[in-house]
């Protein structure tokens, strides 16, 4: 449910993947097409609740509102305040294009009901009456070609779906086939309909109808961690506050060493997770790719962890996450008969540096937990204990939590990219999926690089912005 869309350089830097057109000064009023923000209130306003009304939009489907059970005590003060002895300030809209500070952030939820605003909430329930509008309940497979021409694209004849009765259908098309099935089902979808990498598909006993290696490759996924204490306090209500860190906060002095070090060790990185993907991404593109990654990071200052704090009864703490690792992973069919089981190689920790800014975050959340005012409240550690984390933990003990403890945040990316072929794209910047010529993909796979945000809110706006592009509008 949080809603937080991202850094502004991260989106600028969209263009340099092959896709004009998508960057900070389009991608705003997309987010802000589709929204209608519900302003704090007097109450919220007192524990760290507020808007730059400018950024947000006003009177569409997606309800944005803060938390009504916004606990309505000290907890606010005091993270503020132990955060500004660490010298991060109050950031007082994370959504205006800089995440960087504390905040309390709003979500897709309305205020009046109490209700959380999901996407068939916003966008489907609304509609669903509309004639032009058919929904067939199933588990859609793969798309039957009507031609598979390599020289005016593909062309899909439908889509062939799994019903409730366990009967194979086909669901025939006249114009186009947009496939929304998520990162981690869009590429099955699309190797099992012969679209991916020739030698994956061959071992599968799929014929090839698009030559497509990059499929399923350039998954990005963020590794989630945590930290949690038990307090001398009994906490009641919704406590939830996010702080966003850059590399310089993370790494300090050594900053500077750090991104040299890093920038240094790229092409090296790139040829092994090129070897990695079995051919499905090429060493030079990728490296093209991480140093556009490593601008971002280092030089244009994105955000580069999220640290989130909760509190419930007598126990507090954070989960936190490298918002933007370098590695990549893969999802791939399984077998031709089994396509709703992916093969997920998420590669979290498969490049140095992502491991250590994971370690080096982590001592930024004990770091804060051990500050004044907050460090009054703390009785002692709760998961993990002492014996795990000890004083004085070494980057070794680190490494062996972050080995046993660590998982996927859940914000998958990439794995269909919206870039340039010859950089690993799988389709160009009007959604299309090259070597076809009716098939889009919309949905988190198609973004090329992760944000420093919360997925749900570039996803709406991606779609919306996809909507004008398959409608032929301006944009």
């Amino acid at each position: 449910m949080t809603y937080i869309r991202g850094d502004k350089a991260q989106f600028d830097e969209w263009e340099q993947f092959g896709n004009p057109g998508w960057n900070w000064d389009t991608m705003p009023e997309y987010y802000k097409k589709v929204e209608t923000i519900f302003p704090p209130a007097p109450a919220q306003i007192q524990v760290g609740a507020s808007i730059e009304p400018r950024c947000h939009g006003t009177s569409s489907e997606l309800h944005v509102a803060f938390n009504p059970a916004l606990e309505n005590g000290p907890l606010y003060d005091t993270h503020r305040d132990s955060w500004a002895v660490m010298k991060e300030g109050v950031n007082k809209d994370v959504n205006r294009g800089t995440t960087k500070g504390f905040s309390v952030c709003p979500q897709t939820l309305d205020p009046r009901e109490n209700k959380r605003w999901d996407s068939a909430t916003a966008f489907y329930w609304p509609i669903q009456s509309r004639q032009n509008l058919k929904h067939l309940n199933g588990t859609v497979s793969k798309l039957p070609w009507k031609n598979t021409n390599a020289v005016s694209g593909a062309q899909a004849a439908g889509v062939e779906y799994l019903g409730p009765d366990g009967k194979r259908r086909t669901a025939k098309v006249g114009k186009e086939v947009i496939i929304s099935a998520g990162a981690l089902r869009t590429p099955l979808v699309l190797e099992h309909s012969g679209i991916g990498n020739p030698h994956l598909l061959k071992q599968k006993g799929i014929e090839v109808v698009v030559d497509l290696p990059a499929v399923g490759e350039n998954m990005i996924d963020q590794a989630l961690s945590s930290l949690f204490y038990t307090t001398n306090i009994n906490i009641k209500g919704y406590t939830l506050y996010s702080t966003f860190v850059t590399a310089a906060d993370i790494y300090g002095s050594t900053i500077d060493k750090v991104a040299k070090d890093t920038e240094a060790k790229l092409g090296k990185q790139a040829r092994q997770l090129a070897q990695a993907s079995h051919g499905g991404l090429n060493a030079s593109a990728l490296e093209r790719i991480l140093k556009i990654q490593h601008n971002v990071i280092f030089n244009k200052h994105a955000t580069l962890a999220e640290i989130l704090s909760t509190a419930q009864g007598d126990k507090i703490g954070t989960s936190y996450w490298d918002l933007m690792p370098f590695g990549r992973g893969s999802v791939h069919m399984r077998s031709i008969d089994d396509v709703d089981s992916p093969v997920i190689d998420s590669r979290y920790f498969y490049i140095d540096f992502d491991l250590a800014t994971q370690v080096e975050s982590g001592k930024v959340g004990v770091e804060f937990w051990t500050s004044s005012p907050v460090k009054k409240i703390i009785m002692g550690q709760f998961a993990p204990n002492a014996t795990v984390l000890p004083p004085g933990t070494t980057d070794e003990q680190w490494k062996e939590f972050l080995a046993d403890s660590s998982s996927s945040n859940s914000p998958a990316i990439g794995t269909a990219s919206m870039m340039s072929r010859e950089l690993g794209g799988v389709v160009d910047s009007k959604l299309k999926v090259y070597g076809t010529k009716n098939v889009r993909v919309v949905d988190a796979s198609v973004l090329p690089m992760q944000v420093s945000g919360h997925l749900t809110a570039t996803v709406y706006a991606v779609a919306d912005r996809a909507s004008d592009i398959i409608l032929g509008r301006p944009w």
